[in-house]
């Protein structure tokens, strides 16, 4: 009988001294999203976790959101981070070479991106406003007039007319695509809303 009681003290204390080291890693843990695609609507501000566009229709979610796409005039927009949220240069890696390991280890700075810096293809790294980690890659950008994508759904009949009434900018709202690294306890649902 002694010949099994000790295998059995050996699996138990393995396994017993196993769980704190597994609970302890899967704090740190980070759940990557898929590629994301948005349209960053001029003047409005923006929130990764939930891909959606706080307005005053909503307005508990806007000490949530992480960046504003300013609209300063006719030539100079900005990216401004916001409620902690921040920026850091990413050097010369490119979008798809940025990990999570990447990001963590870059320094970032509460601070406005002006759009001569957000050519198509620039990449700015994020730490958001929750703590959590992203890539963003400018893709493009889009008129003022161009009410042709979802993001513009938001938008209401007044601020349409109001810009229909302005000369055309063409590059008006940022078209750009991201990743989000968010931590296990902070997953949020990533769909757009409006």
């Amino acid at each position: 009988m002694k010949i099994y009681f000790i295998p059995i003290l050996v699996v138990v204390f393995a396994f017993l001294a196993a769980v704190p080291l597994q609970a302890q890693s899967e704090s740190n843990f980070f759940i990557q999203s898929a590629l994301e695609r948005t349209i960053l609507l001029g003047t409005y501000t923006w929130d990764i976790e939930t891909n959606s566009f706080p307005t005053a229709r909503n307005i508990q979610k806007i000490a949530k959101h992480d960046i504003w796409w300013q609209q300063i005039d006719g030539v100079r927009q900005q990216l401004i981070s916001k409620n902690g949220a921040a920026f850091a240069k990413v050097g010369d890696k490119q979008f798809e070479e940025l990990t999570l390991e990447d990001l963590q280890n870059l320094k970032y700075l509460v601070r406005a991106i002006s759009n001569s810096h957000l050519n198509v293809g620039a990449v700015v790294a994020m730490r958001t406003a929750e703590g959590n980690f992203a890539k963003l890659r400018v893709v493009g950008y889009r008129a003022l007039h161009d009410f042709s994508f979802k993001e513009t759904e938001i938008l209401r009949e007044p601020w349409k007319e109001g810009a229909l009434r302005k000369d055309n900018r063409e590059n008006y709202h940022l078209e750009i695509e991201w990743v989000l690294f968010t931590k296990q306890n902070n997953r949020s649902d990533s769909s757009v809303k409006f």
